[in-house]
């Protein structure tokens, strides 16, 4: 049976990998959507094919996006991604990474819940509608996204508007968007 793939996933074979195996398919695990949830700050306003191809230098300047150690990063390790030119070296995006997993840690410690359980509750912990029917593009942002959006940069998350929030709910599986055949990158 061949896959029937958006124009978006059949730019090269990390894309159609990234389509396959990763897109669209429910996300479970703090580090997982951390580090998602990250790359989706670095993208915005760029190519995700550019930011996936990318994904094993951000993991070995992230510590694997793992988030304690991400949270715990100083000036020297500001300094460290500000230099390394294997990751897209933008400061705003840099700093908005490191503040993030600060904030997860303080979210887990507050509320005594996973960010697995935090990104979840955000679309009632179900996968929500897709916003458009079969065949049409996704939309850049919907009101669930700006929702999501308000949310997360009340709770502190900073490099998260509606668009790049829209592109993480369908990245990490929070709208079911799989069953489309001509779906767009949100």
């Amino acid at each position: 049976m061949t896959t029937v793939r958006p124009a978006w996933a059949e730019q090269n074979d990390e894309m159609r990998d990234y389509y396959d195996s990763y897109w669209g398919i429910p996300l479970y695990g703090d580090q997982q959507l951390f580090e998602l949830f990250s790359l989706e700050v670095f993208q915005a306003g760029l190519s995700w094919n550019g930011v996936w191809q990318k994904r094993a230098a951000f993991r070995r300047a992230f510590a694997n996006f793992q988030i304690g150690r991400v949270a715990a990063m100083d000036h020297d390790d500001f300094l460290r991604l500000m230099s390394n030119r294997s990751i897209i070296r933008n400061r705003r995006k840099i700093m908005a990474t490191i503040h993030n997993a600060q904030v997860v840690q303080k979210i887990k410690m507050q509320r005594g819940t996973s960010f697995t359980e935090y990104c979840w509750d955000l679309v009632n912990n179900v996968p929500q509608p897709s916003p458009v029917a079969l065949g049409e593009d996704l939309p850049s942002k919907t009101a669930l996204s700006t929702r999501v959006s308000q949310q997360l940069r009340q709770d502190g998350f900073s490099g998260v508007g509606p668009v790049t929030a829209m592109s993480f709910l369908c990245a990490a599986g929070m709208i079911s968007v799989r069953h489309q055949e001509n779906e767009k990158k949100c």
